[in-house]
This record gives C-alpha cells, sequence and structure tokens, in this order.
C-alpha cells in the first residue's frame, strides 16, 4: 500500500444526500449516527486511501470499518446494511466504497497530482543544477583581444565574449522554490487553475494556463490564510471570493473577476483586505437603508427593539 497523500484536504457531498433513498432508509434503522456514518467513512478514506479507487487495505476489517464510520463496534448489522445497499461492496476480503472515483474526482487523481509535482520539481532542480554549474565555470587565463575599431558588431552567431556575470540578473535562481517549503505558490499553475475552476465554477475559465500567468501565479505571496502555503492556500483564497457577490458578477455591471485579475497583487490586497462587501454585509446594509430612510433615530430604534420589520 502506498503512503497517505497529504493533499487532500476535503470531499465532495452531493446536495441531494440527504435525500437519497438510501440514505433515507439507513436513518429509519440508525438514525442520524447512521448518516453521519456515511460522510465520516468517505472522510477517513480521502484522508489515508484517496487514490486507491474507493478500496481499503486487505486487512481492513469490519471492525475497522464500524469504527471508521463512529458506529458502535458491535453494530454488524449497520455493515450488512451498506453492502445491501451497494453504499460499499467487498472484492477478495477487501472493502471498499462503490463509485468512489466518479463521487470523489479531486481526492481520487490525489496521487497523479501529486506525482507531477515531483516530476515538475525535479526537472527544475536539475535545470537549475545545469545553470548554477555553468556560472561556475570560469575560463582559465584566455589570452587579452584588443578590439578591432573597425570591426563589425558579431550577433548571436559570431564569437563574441558572453556578458559579464552581473548582466545576468534575470537568470533563475539556483535555490529550489519548492512550495512544501516556501511561501509561494505551488511550482505549476496547473493546480490552481483547476483549483479555480472548481471552486469557482461560474467565473470565467482560462483557455490556456499562458507563460505569463504562470509566472504571475508563481510570484503571488500567500499571506494570511491557513499555515500551508502550498494548493490549500491557493483554495482558501478562492472560497474566500466566493463570499463577495461583487466578484461574481452580481453587480449592476455584471463584470466578473477573471483568475489574471485575482492574481495581480493589488487585487489580491482588496481580496484580502475587505475590499468588498461580502454577501453579509450587503444584506445587513440594505437593511439598515430599508427602515432607516425617512424614520427619526428614536422611531428606526423603536424599530428595531420591537422586531418590527
Amino acid at each position: 500500500m502506498a503512503g497517505r497523500i497529504k493533499n487532500v484536504t476535503d470531499i465532495r457531498l452531493d446536495v441531494e444526500f440527504a435525500e437519497d433513498f438510501r440514505t433515507q432508509k439507513i436513518m429509519r434503522k440508525f438514525g442520524a449516527e447512521g448518516a453521519l456514518g456515511l460522510i465520516f467513512l468517505m472522510c477517513y478514506c480521502a484522508k489515508h486511501y484517496p487514490s486507491d479507487s474507493g478500496y481499503f487495505p486487505v486487512n481492513f476489517d469490519e471492525e475497522d470499518l464500524l469504527f471508521a464510520c463512529k458506529v458502535q463496534l458491535d453494530r454488524t448489522d449497520y455493515v450488512q446494511m451498506l453492502l445491501d445497499l451497494e453504499i460499499i461492496g467487498k472484492n477478495k476480503d477487501r472493502f471498499y466504497i462503490c463509485e468512489w472515483d466518479e463521487m470523489q474526482p479531486w481526492a481520487s487523481e490525489a496521487r497523479a497530482r501529486s506525482e507531477k509535482a515531483k516530476k515538475a520539481a525535479a526537472a527544475r532542480w536539475k535545470k537549475e543544477g545545469k545553470q548554477k554549474d555553468k556560472k561556475k565555470k570560469v575560463p582559465s587565463e584566455q589570452p587579452e583581444i584588443k578590439p578591432d575599431a573597425h570591426a563589425m558588431p558579431e550577433h548571436e552567431s559570431g564569437n563574441t565574449e558572453n556578458m559579464p556575470e552581473a548582466d545576468s540578473g534575470n537568470a533563475p535562481s539556483p535555490t529550489p522554490t519548492l512550495y512544501v517549503n516556501t511561501p509561494y505558490s505551488p511550482p505549476e499553475g496547473e493546480e490552481v487553475v483547476e483549483a479555480f475552476c472548481e471552486l469557482l465554477p461560474d467565473l470565467p475559465k482560462p483557455e490556456v494556463l499562458t507563460d505569463p500567468l504562470r509566472r504571475k501565479i508563481r510570484k503571488c505571496k500567500c499571506e494570511g490564510g491557513p499555515p500551508e502555503k502550498g494548493i490549500e492556500w491557493w483554495r482558501w483564497y478562492f472560497s474566500l471570493v466566493k463570499e463577495y457577490p461583487r466578484l461574481l458578477g452580481e453587480g449592476e455591471s455584471g463584470w466578473k473577476a477573471s483568475i489574471p485579475w485575482l492574481v495581480e497583487p493589488g487585487n489580491m490586497a482588496k481580496v484580502l483586505g475587505g475590499g468588498f462587501q461580502s454577501r453579509e454585509q450587503m444584506e445587513v446594509n440594505e437593511f439598515t437603508s430599508s427602515f432607516s430612510q425617512g424614520m427619526s433615530e428614536e422611531e428606526y430604534a423603536r424599530k428595531l427593539a420591537v422586531g418590527d420589520g
């Protein structure tokens, strides 16, 4: 069994979960504890075995299943009901959650994302290592060549000397910027765009992850929010954007924020600094405005005190 993958922190729960006939049957027999057991089981699988198609280890027995569901360990009838309703299955003594990959696509692809990030980091290490070694190589005792005042300047294909070291300020840093060890975004922007499309599906989706956009994502400083400064910070940031109706196109102009706009430092500072009214603030302001117009302070306070309106 592969080691635990640590880039999954949530699961998807269908809004019809409580209305599903299987959930209804479980609740009639086991109460709310039975429905919560299903959610606890999915959380357990996403935390420990997200990319194993819902399968638990061979030694994961019935008691372990009840423990993961946080149901009394003597309720074997609970496990049997999950099997009968095809919520879970058993294949060659291994329990599994049915249709896991379809229900939890983000979790199921966790290992692939992790491997992709490792390969990208390894390639960057190799590239930056070569650049570092190249910079260390200094030509030994070359004869001084006096410039010919009448010679034409040569282009890159000529034999002119390289630019001095001081002019290579745009060369990449020899220190790798792997996001799990630094306060910056992931080195590759695909995960950030994927999180943007998942959490903000109604906003304009980028057709192509361009190099300028990729560079902006890499340069963004992940300030505030969760202590994790990788993809989890970006997911938190996009969740914060969901709280501001104006960014979602609910303003008078209908304008919607795009991911290039959201990663601009000035715009990001506005979002993080409370530069936009949240949905709750707008509702409070609307309530205050509708009841305060044309009233004295005493009348308005009196209406609030008696709960009028």
